[in-house]
């Protein structure tokens, strides 16, 4: 190769290089923006996933009575789905956190404001059974209906209702203390309160453990 042919191509390479230095001065330098990160969301403690504090109870006294009522409980034939069963159930198992336990009657209409429908009596005795077998077991019965009427008014009929129940286990032998009766008016409905069926589903009573 000539010495001007070497020459020519050094030129070339001078060029080339040169525009791409100039270009590469010229570009935006290049900033790496701060990455935000958003706080992680702390999720509010359930009161109920705390451990439940238990009061030791002086050890239960097994009288002849209660003897006779257990025995009898358990040759009863106690629907599945029926209150009496799921509560007989918790309590034989031993479990004593009852905090999330919430039984649905199924049987609970209710002829009127002073009597009850013969379904919902014949589940009522098989409760008031296990009650009177196991005193020291307290229970709150809860009532609920559905939007029609003014506030007062849904509030006086589930609490006259509420206080029917316990005045029907009262008859049935058991022992005031160990009920609470609750009317919650139209507070909590668990259906579209605006059809037949939404209605019907809201008019419920609903059995919680208040104590062991």
């Amino acid at each position: 190769m000539s010495k001007q042919n070497q020459l020519i191509i050094l030129l070339v390479v001078c060029v080339v290089l040169s525009i791409y230095f100039v270009r590469k001065a010229m570009e935006p330098a290049f900033v790496q923006e701060p990455t935000f990160r958003l706080p992680p969301i702390e999720k509010e403690a359930d009161p109920l996933d705390e451990p439940l504090e238990l009061i030791e109870a002086e050890p239960e006294e097994i009288t002849p009575e209660l003897e006779a009522a257990r025995r009898d409980l358990r040759s009863m034939a106690l629907a599945e789905n029926e209150v009496a069963d799921k509560l007989l159930n918790f309590i034989l198992s031993g479990k004593r956190d009852y905090r999330r336990e919430v039984y649905e009657f199924q049987n609970n209409p209710f002829l009127s404001q002073e009597s009850l429908s013969p379904e919902l009596e014949s589940e009522l005795q098989n409760l008031a059974e296990v009650l009177k077998a196991y005193p020291r077991v307290n229970i709150e019965l809860v009532t609920h209906t559905n939007s029609e009427g003014t506030w007062d008014e849904q509030q006086d009929r589930t609490g006259a209702r509420a206080n029917l129940l316990k005045q029907y286990l009262r008859d049935q032998g058991v022992p005031s203390p160990q009920i609470i009766p609750s009317g919650y008016g139209a507070s909590n409905p668990i259906a579209d309160g605006t059809s037949e069926r939404g209605r019907q589903m809201n008019e419920r009573i609903e059995l919680l453990i208040r104590g062991l």
